[in-house]
């Protein structure tokens, strides 16, 4: 049954007809909680990604790496990048009753750590699964105790070896 708040009429309908206006409890629930963190208090990035390791700190309000790299340079804008579209991040669903389905040996881990040391946030992402056409993984943050579902290329995006460049070169040499 429907009614109108313009009518005071009840409708009659197949229930296919009201599936769209149908909402369960997760469609209620806050997606972002799980990426929401202050910028501000980031000193210290470490990435862990496909075997690439990596430790960023911000020293007076500039990147740095925390040990060289031959012939690479840190992308300061990709170090910026990688907060930023962490916070864009939102769960595309909560997986009920996982545990740590699809997290046993996570495949990614990416830690955002304070002046302190002390973590602000802890993301973590396992086994990629497909659900209908599209890709997820499954994640998950210290912030929130759910496994989520995140589409595949959201986290793909995310900067990992990526976060390195070639070192200019200047009249032949390698700086």
């Amino acid at each position: 049954f429907l009614m109108t708040t313009d009518k005071k009429v009840i409708y009659e309908t197949a229930s296919s007809g009201t599936s769209i206006l149908r909402k369960e409890l997760n469609d209620f629930r806050d997606r972002k909680f799980p990426f929401t963190f202050d910028e501000k208090l980031i000193k210290q990035i470490e990435v862990d990604r496909d075997r690439f390791r990596i430790t960023l700190q911000n020293y007076t309000n500039k990147w740095q790496l925390s040990q060289e790299f031959k012939d690479k340079e840190l992308d300061v804008s990709k170090a910026q990048d990688l907060i930023s579209k962490i916070r864009e991040l939102s769960a595309d669903r909560f997986v009920a009753g996982a545990g740590p389905k699809g997290l046993n040996a996570p495949k990614s881990k990416i830690l955002l750590k304070d002046a302190n040391g002390q973590t602000v946030l802890d993301l973590i992402w396992g086994e990629k699964f497909r659900e209908g056409t599209d890709d997820y993984y499954f994640v998950r943050t210290n912030l929130s105790k759910e496994v989520l579902a995140i589409k595949a290329g959201r986290i793909d995006e995310l900067p990992g070896e990526n976060i390195l460049k070639p070192k200019p070169e200047v009249a032949g040499k390698t700086l």
